[in-house]
């Protein structure tokens, strides 16, 4: 299991740099890229799509090079190489990648000021009366926020799965850790193995 995350600030002011990352991902991701509005969500996900590559390129691949498929929830795989699986998040000017030989899910979160309300309608009343219980309730919210989220992109159904159908201190059969490497923001990953102690931070 690897995980990679990179600053998508890098992009900031540097249309060049954009441009020949760009051209370096297959047209999958780069339909991902355009389909987005704004520019600080097209370089998230351009960030998103250069991590997929460094990744790739451990097992002698490329992301231009490779084909797509999705779930019917709309998780994409990798057709053909069954034996790879990969997950992909990003927040703030983070993005971050997470790659294994078994089912994974990663998920990345900024922290900031946020209405608990949130938790009340999202939650289960357990993990709710948790957050409230914290001596730090943004930060609980935020680590509960994404174990849920990189445990349903883990089980490949996406939002199709309500955050407030199941118990995240519940769930037994799949291996939780959390990080802190990045300052500000909450990371988590979910997979059936447990997951590396270290992220790897890259530079572009």
């Amino acid at each position: 299991m690897k995980i990679y995350a990179l600053n998508s600030s890098v992009f900031d002011d540097n249309d060049a740099l954009f441009a020949e990352k760009l051209n370096t991902l297959s047209e999958y991701r780069q339909n991902k890229i355009y389909s987005c509005k704004y520019f600080q969500d097209r370089k998230r996900s351009l960030a998103a799509g250069v991590l997929t590559d460094i990744a790739l390129s451990r097992f002698g691949l490329k992301e231009k090079d490779m084909y797509y498929s999705e779930n019917e929830n709309g998780k994409p795989y990798f057709v053909g190489y069954d034996d790879i699986f990969f997950s992909l998040s990003h927040s703030g000017n983070w993005a971050i990648a997470a790659f294994s030989d078994c089912a994974i899910g990663c998920d990345i979160q900024q922290i900031k000021d946020v209405n608990l309300n949130i938790a009340k309608r999202y939650f289960t009343s357990e993990e709710y009366e948790y957050i409230i219980a914290s001596k730090d309730k943004v930060d609980s919210f935020f680590s509960l926020w994404s174990r849920k989220e990189s445990y349903i992109k883990a089980i490949g159904t996406g939002l199709s799965t309500s955050l407030k159908s199941f118990n995240v201190f519940e769930i037994a059969d799949w291996q939780f850790k959390e990080y802190d490497d990045i300052a500000g923001y909450k990371i988590a990953v979910c997979s059936k193995e447990y997951p590396t102690d270290n992220i790897i931070v890259c530079e572009i």
